[in-house]
This record gives structure tokens, sequence and C-alpha cells, in this order.
């Protein structure tokens, strides 16, 4: 799936990680997948591995079950 031009920019100043605070998941941009969609989101923020990987670890976030599998948690 390709990114936006939005999506593009933030991946390319680091921020690669897509947090869609509707639905408390987090995408990867590097693999978006065509189920994700991220064009419809309303609430949502882009953030750098770390800041994803903590909130996972911290809060009620998941990653997405299409591009980020292993932080899927149903």
């Amino acid at each position: 799936m390709r990114l936006t031009l939005e999506e593009w920019w933030f991946k390319f100043w680091g921020l690669g990680y897509l947090v869609n605070h509707n639905r408390k998941e987090i995408h990867r941009l590097k693999y978006k997948h065509v189920n994700c969609l991220t064009a419809a989101m309303t609430n949502k923020s882009y953030v750098s591995k770390s800041k994803a990987l903590k909130l996972i670890d911290d809060g009620p976030y998941n990653g997405c079950r299409y591009c980020w599998k292993e932080k899927d948690e149903g």
C-alpha cells in the first residue's frame, strides 16, 4: 500500500508510527496494509518507535493486526 504525502513526510522525519486514539491501535507506516484505513482516521498522531513501544507497554494501546502483528493482542 502506498503512503500518502502526509504519511511519507512524517516517516521521513522519524515518526513512522501512526496512533489511532479512537481504537487504541498503532500502525507501522513501513508495513502499511490496505485494511489499515489510515486516511479515514480522525483522531490520530504520528510518533517515533520508542514512543509507540512506550504506549503499548504503559497503556491500553496495541499493534494493528495487519501491519504490526507481533504487537497485536487481539
